[in-house]
């Protein structure tokens, strides 16, 4: 059983972006953990009986009270919070039972903490926090599935905030205590902020779907629809994690969610469905909504978490707006602010409103945007005595081509209207004193300012700006920034800069000036505009065929000699035409080693923004590195480098057959002999043997599961057991895991009738030669090997000494002669040898057996 202590703070010193209530915070396999009011009542409450700053009894009773209505009173979910009394004295030190005792105690009782001077919140959190944070909450679970206990402090050093800010903070607060997380929402225009922003807000409809989608009452979801879909990459892969927001079109109301949201890091969350890029939104009044993509803000974890995932990923996604049957991965054609309305119907779910994440390969990145250090100048506005109407960032092209989409982050603070629009503009560079400023402008794009995010990256696309823009390698051009209409733009400028490649619009000649500037009144502005681009090669308006492979080269990781290793290409589509392949070749020095999975794919056309997986095999016919090239041709040819190293098999045998030779049949005779050794560094497993043979021929060791230990070495055993006359046969593989060795042993045999004198054994019946004997075993100094060969040719052998590591320490060739036939005796002189387990190997041209001495000092 799992033990979680759900622990959230709100930091109110950090007024960023929103974060707005969207799903549960915590689960187990997909299940929310809630408290279980159906069956143990309602949450109830107990209120400290001490002081709350300079709030008086009754303001700290209607601060809870407040922040208990906001939840309690909403239509359609069963939660029920009360408050159930006050507790039985002040509690004043966190270690107080009724802190320190939440999952221990089971007492029903759900505290709320006055911590009168801060003391506890420092304690609890780090010296220093009761300065930013006004409150927390967490909910107790012993199994992730229910919730049993939680406490609720509120810090009272804070109270000349004032009584409304404490209600914002202690309603946001249980709304963590009933198990709802942050999400994420930041769409400027739509600027009421939520109950669970994590500066607080006034409860709105993403608190209210986020409380029924955890507590629904009976009935509560009747008439109320659903959108869900799947947000992927252009080659198909699932992009987790990533805000799915949901804004009606009508009313303004915003829902969100994650995609993959059960499927994160964080610990609360276990045991989560395999990541698809799926997101889903329930009890969406019945109504035409747009949707949206963006990225967690990264600073977004811990406290501050959304749903799984802590810290958040994928956070550099690009910002796209649903678009229909536009919806694609390919960026130069993509319109990414270009919105799509989506019908939702009482109980019923529209499915498959799918977005694809738009592909940057390809593509350069002009600037950056850091937030080191920021300050921040609203557009329109007037500082010391300056109207500022736009602004502007200078960059420089890295190649002929256009840019096809800029970047820019932005504040929280000033207003902006649905009947506004933000303005960008491209112009050409002018030189005055020396001095780069924005000269003739080539074009614009307006988007909606009910499209702009606070706080977060606001991508807007540019690649219709104009139907033909082309810049020269190393040409200046300016990208500036303005609204149309009524309202104000907070932009977010690094102060740490001087400013040189920003310039503003003076309202008082609507001429452009470079920054810093100097105020009529005094003083120096300056900073730099936090704007970056996407820049293409294909000129706006351009048809243009364009192919990217990844990874490129395709480097194979090391292959023993005659393994197979799989990988593969993407190749796709990033211009602004289809890509059409009508012939694939595997050339250079070592292509015999590289080969296509599957070769009858061709021809192919892939259209813009798509994209295809080439599979390549890699089978390495020797040791040492090989290399070959991917040749695609088409309406455009690329060569894509193949490379991989061929390696010595990691599982080695020194036996790869075993004949029994003639064999009465119903006897049974054992053959103790094939060596394997592991010569990786990592241990190794025997999945499992395969093999004919009719039973005759058994492998009796190893066994299953028997462990090969790096640098190991093991033998084998074989057992043969004719049942009649003839021949008998058989394939031992042996499977080892995680490596791909298979060791692979031919066995044979003869069941007989009769047979004179058959040797313990027989190393190849052909041959006639048998390891008789090895003395002394275990051994000191040198042992003797006795053999036997009554054989009437000429016989090679070879005489080996390998220790447990697979090396041959002694090795010795010579010559069996028919008139030599009896018992041999060949002294071995071990005395240079460090003590261990050892084989000593007899050879022939056909066969070779062993046997294990013990090497002792």
């Amino acid at each position: 059983m799992s033990v979680r202590y759900l622990l959230l703070l709100l930091l109110l010193s950090i007024p960023l972006s929103s974060l707005f209530a969207g799903g549960p915070n915590s689960a187990v396999s997909g299940n929310p953990t809630t408290w279980d009011i159906k069956g143990s009542g309602p949450i109830a409450l107990y209120l400290d009986r001490g002081p709350l700053g300079q709030f008086d009894s009754a303001t700290a009773y209607s601060i809870v009270e407040q922040s208990i209505l906001a939840w309690d009173s909403v239509e359609g979910s069963f939660l029920q919070m009360i408050i159930g009394g006050s507790l039985d004295h002040n509690v004043t030190s966190v270690t107080d039972l009724l802190i320190s005792g939440i999952g221990s105690v089971t007492d029903g009782i759900v505290p709320v903490v006055y911590d009168d001077d801060g003391s506890i919140t420092d304690a609890r959190l780090g010296v220093g926090a009761k300065n930013s944070i006004l409150g927390f909450a967490g909910g107790y679970s012993s199994d992730g599935r229910t919730f049993t206990d939680g406490s609720v402090v509120i810090n009272g050093s804070r109270s000349n905030s004032g009584e409304n800010r404490y209600v914002t903070t202690i309603t946001h607060e249980l709304g963590h205590l009933i198990g709802i997380s942050h999400s994420q929402q930041s769409l400027l225009v739509y600027r009421t902020r939520p109950s669970m922003y994590p500066a607080g807000g006034t409860f709105a409809e993403d608190d209210r779907a986020a409380l029924i989608r955890l507590y629904p009452a009976e009935g509560a979801m009747d008439g109320l629809g659903t959108i869900s879909g799947k947000v992927v990459n252009s080659d198909g892969s699932p992009v987790s994690g990533v805000n799915v927001v949901v804004v009606d079109s009508v009313t303004g109301a915003v829902y969100s969610t994650l995609t993959d949201y059960f499927s994160g890091n964080s610990s609360r969350f276990t045991g989560g469905p395999p990541k698809s890029g799926a997101y889903r939104l329930e009890a969406l009044p019945p109504g035409t909504y747009f949707v949206l993509i963006e990225g967690i803000k990264p600073d977004w974890k811990s406290g501050s978490s959304v749903g799984a995932y802590d810290p958040p990923i994928n956070t550099d996604l690009i910002r796209d707006w649903y678009n229909g049957a536009s919806e694609s991965g390919a960026m130069l054609l993509d319109d990414i602010n270009q919105r799509t309305s989506i019908t939702v119907e009482a109980n019923k779910e529209r499915e498959n409103i799918d977005l694809v994440q738009n592909d940057i390969a390809g593509l350069f990145s002009l600037s950056n945007i850091t937030l080191s250090s920021t300050t921040s100048y609203g557009v329109p506005g007037t500082y010391q005595g300056v109207q500022a109407l736009a602004f502007a960032r200078r960059f420089v092209a890295p190649e002929s081509g256009a840019p096809a989409l800029v970047r820019v982050n932005v504040g929280f603070g000033p207003s902006l209207r649905a009947d506004g629009e933000v303005v960008l503009s491209l112009y050409r560079n002018r030189q005055v004193s020396g001095k780069d400023l924005p000269g003739s402008l080539i074009g614009s794009v307006s988007v909606p300012q009910a499209l702009i995010s606070a706080f977060l990256d606001n991508d807007i696309w540019l690649h219709s700006i104009s139907p033909s823009v082309s810049f020269a390698k190393g040409e200046v051009f300016h990208v500036g920034i303005a609204l149309s209409g009524p309202g104000r733009l907070d932009l977010i400028f690094d102060n740490s800069q001087e400013g040189t490649e920003t310039t503003y619009l003076r309202g008082s000649d609507s001429t452009w000036s470079s920054f810093p500037w100097e105020g009529n009144n005094g003083g120096v502005r300056k900073g730099e505009l936090e704007m970056s681009i996407l820049y293409s090669t294909v000129p706006t308006g351009a048809r243009r065929i364009l192919a990217n492979v990844n990874p490129n080269p395709l480097l194979f990781d090391s292959v023993e000699v005659g393994e197979v290793a799989v990988d593969s290409v993407y190749l796709s589509s990033i211009g602004t035409e289809p890509l059409q392949l009508s012939e694939v070749e595997i050339t250079g020095a070592n292509k015999e080693n590289f080969s296509l999975a599957d070769p009858t794919f061709l021809p192919l056309t892939i259209p813009p923004g798509a994209g295809r997986f080439i599979v390549v095999n890699f089978t390495p016919d020797a040791e040492g590195e090989r290399s070959a090239e991917l040749q695609l041709k088409g309406n455009v040819t690329l060569s894509l480098p193949l490379a991989g190293k061929g390696i010595p098999s990691t599982v080695q045998s020194l036996l790869t057959t075993i004949d029994f030779g003639r064999q009465v049949i119903g006897t049974t005779r054992q053959i103790d002999t094939a060596v394997i050794y592991n010569r990786g560094t990592q241990p190794l497993v025997l999945k499992g043997e395969e093999g004919g043979g009719g039973g005759a021929i058994t492998l009796i060791k190893p066994t299953k599961t028997t462990i090969l230990g790096a640098g190991a070495s093991l033998n084998v055993v074989v057992e043969f057991n004719p049942t009649e006359v003839g021949d008998f046969q058989n394939r031992i593989d042996l499977v080892f895991s995680p490596a791909r060795d298979t060791v692979r042993i031919d066995v044979t045999g003869r069941g007989v009738l009769e047979i004179s004198d058959v040797p313990d054994l027989l190393l190849a019946g052909a041959d006639g030669v048998v390891l008789e004997s090895i003395w002394p075993n275990p051994v000191r100094d040198q042992i003797e090997v006795v053999l036997n060969y009554s054989g009437e040719k000429r016989l090679p052998i070879t005489l080996m000494v390998v220790d447990a590591a697979g090396r041959v320490v002694y090795r010795k060739e010579e010559k069996l002669f028919a008139s030599s036939g009896g018992d041999m005796h060949k002294v071995i002189d071990l005395r240079s040898l460090p003590s261990g387990l050892y084989h000593v190997l007899l050879q022939t041209p056909k066969e070779q057996t062993s046997r294990r001495i013990l090497l002792v000092r």
